[in-house]
């Protein structure tokens, strides 16, 4: 994985070396030269702007093509720069380039009409973009929101997760389809209806025809479970691999590390829990101050799958500092939902934090308070 830290921290060095021309060497015409592209499936907007100069009008090209012409401008400048935001063309297009010998930045999605126009196409977007990674690589870090760039294991194994996410989601739709669908002929179906015992006593209150219309969805429906058990028992065994905190499912742990790529990719505590998106807002002005809700903006499965690896924690670690801290709200019956809701919240903040120490060696299990599962 290839830390955004790192890569401002190299391209930041370009700027002075570039202002310093090295006339003895004739293989460069340029010595920095700053691409930047809104990226489609299909074609890409892209933008050049050499050294200092003001951008280039954009050029559109496929993706096949824009790598071909970041190989030819890398034979002309000394350093290359490209910029992209991360969306559902993935990272190989900076694993490539990165190979090649151009400096990859990828950035977080963002509003580029800045002030609002309601003017925007491929051409405004990509200028906004270049204008962008100009303060960037002259050292504004807040220029441009970089994302860590996965090596292309990384990248399939989450990917590997993920998918069984999305079966389980497309399974509860066509299962909730199926409900509807009897719903209208006055059947009521509950919970996990296309199973043995619970399709047949439905098929004693639906008609012949009734039965024929929904038998592609059951066939779907097995079909996912099948798919789901292969997937869940995978993750299962890779997690019990490792030591982990009882409480903590071998196959939710791993989701988490597969979610994180790479634990030593933060360098303080403040930034495992704002990736998981679990720090406050503040709105503060003036004399005014005001504390708001969790921003979310982060990484919501990880999100998710902290609170629910905290409330578990409630259940099979009650006696560790952390949930001690919330007890007067957890373990108390009579506590507010809302109160609850913002304590457990608070715990799978500290969680985040404390996994990350704990995965990087920065502390032990021991010390957290955590009884481990035999391996």
């Amino acid at each position: 994985m290839i830390n955004p830290n790192d890569t401002f921290n190299t391209i930041s060095a370009l700027q002075s070396q570039s202002s310093e021309k090295n006339d003895g060497d004739a293989r460069f015409k340029h010595e920095l030269l700053k691409i930047s592209a809104d990226v489609h499936a299909a074609s890409y907007s892209v933008c050049v702007q050499v050294e200092n100069a003001a951008p280039k009008p954009p050029r559109k090209m496929s993706p096949k093509a824009f790598v071909q012409f970041v190989g030819k401008e890398l034979k002309q400048a000394r350093h290359v720069v490209v910029c992209y935001e991360a969306g559902p063309t993935g990272f190989w297009v900076a694993r490539k380039l990165i190979e090649m010998g151009a400096h990859c930045v990828v950035v977080r999605p963002c509003r580029l009409d800045a002030y609002g126009r309601r003017v925007r196409n491929d051409r405004t977007d990509v200028i906004a973009l270049a204008e962008r990674l100009d303060r960037y690589v002259a050292g504004s870090p807040n220029a441009l929101a970089a994302v860590a760039i996965p090596s292309a294991e990384q990248e399939l194994t989450r990917a590997q997760s993920r998918q069984c996410d999305f079966l389980r989601k497309q399974r509860q739709a066509i299962a909730a389809h199926g409900r509807g669908q009897m719903l209208l002929w006055g059947v009521r179906a509950r919970g996990q209806w296309w199973k043995k015992k619970g399709w047949e006593e439905l098929c004693a209150q639906l008609t012949v025809e009734q039965q024929e219309l929904l038998q592609p969805l059951i066939e779907t429906l097995k079909q996912f479970d099948e798919r789901l058990k292969q997937g869940d028992r995978k993750l299962e065994a890779e997690g019990e691999k490792r030591e982990r905190p009882k409480g903590a499912g071998a196959r939710t742990l791993e989701q988490i590390d597969r979610e994180i790529c790479d634990w030593n990719r933060f360098t303080n505590r403040k930034q495992p829990a704002a990736y998981a998106g679990l720090c406050g807002g503040v709105d503060a002005t003036g004399g005014r101050h005001a504390d708001l809700p969790i921003t979310k903006a982060g990484n919501r499965r990880l999100r998710s799958m902290l609170v629910e690896m905290a409330w578990r924690l409630v259940r099979w670690q009650p006696d560790c500092p952390l949930i001690q801290r919330w007890k007067h709200v957890l373990l108390d019956p009579k506590a507010h939902g809302r109160g609850r809701k913002k304590a457990i919240v608070a715990v799978a903040r500290r969680l985040i934090v404390d996994l990350w120490r704990w995965r990087t060696g920065r502390v032990t299990a021991e010390q957290l308070g955590w009884k481990m599962m035999d391996v």
